[in-house]
């Protein structure tokens, strides 16, 4: 990496060394750089498209003036936010030193803040005018049954099945009556694309300060033009609670997390009832982990198989009943 830090010190005058690379995350190669005692995250996009980086950090311009405490980039010396190298995309940011709450740590005050700084969010997010070109894109049934086919097909295939492939099998069988039981194209709920949201808001994704209030948010690589309801609902699900047993503790952060959102930024009954049943359609619809695993090769999701499976299973045999729990 020698050759990258003599661009950064170029670049930005700083004589950095690295400490070590973060393992945290999916999409992009991240690293802690040291320059005595200072500190600073260094991030490798995974975009290869310069215009796609333009508007993430666009977007999150946009949200840091209009409130939102998000962790900026640093200016190189011809004050650009990001630098290309060896045909990857870099950006340099301040080290932050606040926490980072596990699920089976995170407090009432937390979910209240994470919920409150999203309301908030959405809130600019249906103001923005940014020409952001990656929209949220429905559910097509046909297509989503002929990845189910080649998925378990793969699985079929396989000769000693290990656990993963066990497990796998049965999601995506859950998934797939899930989707062939339901007749209602995504159309007909006439969702809009009508707010910037950020497009992977969960508690992995931002900090806390000492008082478990949200510090900072950053990853705004998702961020996209969608109907506000699915941003709601997945960060609802994914924060801190569907993971592996679901208890009455569980269900009541759920709705603690819904009812504070819905308090900074409402959301009619019959609205918030459809929308549900639609996140709950199309979550039957993605099949990132099992698609990466058999059909890309990829064995870097396989540990989000297990809380996903979950996921999938409570909501097949409980959906009606957890809609009405939390949308009185």
């Amino acid at each position: 990496m020698e050759s990258l830090f003599d661009k950064i010190f170029d670049l930005y005058g700083l004589k950095l060394i690295l400490q070590e690379k973060v393992t945290q995350g999916f999409l992009s190669d991240n690293y802690i750089l040291t320059n005595g005692d200072a500190k600073y995250f260094l991030k490798k996009y995974r975009f290869k498209n310069r215009d796609r980086l333009r508007e993430v950090h666009s977007a999150k311009t946009y949200f840091s003036r209009g409130g939102i405490p998000v962790i900026m980039p640093l200016f190189t010396k011809e004050k650009e936010t990001f630098f290309e190298h060896e045909e990857g995309f870099y950006a340099l940011f301040p080290f932050i030193k606040d926490r980072q709450l596990k699920k089976d740590e995170i407090t009432e005050t937390a979910i209240v803040s994470l919920a409150e700084t999203l309301g908030r969010l959405h809130l600019l997010g249906k103001e923005s005018k940014l020409p952001i070109n990656d929209f949220y894109r429905p559910w097509n049934k046909e297509s989503r049954l002929k990845e189910i086919e080649q998925i378990l097909e793969k699985i079929s295939g396989i000769e000693s099945k290990t656990d993963f492939d066990v497990k796998a099998e049965k999601n995506v069988l859950i998934k797939k009556s899930i989707i062939e039981s339901n007749n209602k194209k995504y159309e007909e709920f006439n969702f809009q694309n009508d707010h910037l949201i950020h497009g992977d808001y969960m508690i992995g994704n931002v900090f806390f300060d000492t008082e478990d209030k949200v510090s900072f948010v950053f990853d705004f690589e998702k961020t996209e033009y969608a109907p506000r309801h699915f941003e709601l609902f997945r960060s609802m699900i994914y924060t801190t609670f569907f993971d592996d047993n679901i208890t009455e503790k569980k269900l009541s952060q759920t709705k603690l997390y819904l009812d504070s959102y819905l308090q900074v930024y409402p959301i009619p009954k019959e609205e918030l009832e459809n929308a549900f049943t639609c996140y709950h359609l199309g979550r039957a619809h993605s099949l990132w982990v099992e698609a990466e695993h058999y059909l890309r090769g990829n064995n870097r999701v396989d540990k989000l198989l297990e809380s996903d499976a979950v996921r999938t299973n409570y909501f097949s045999e409980n959906f009606e009943k957890l809609k009405e729990y939390l949308i009185k």
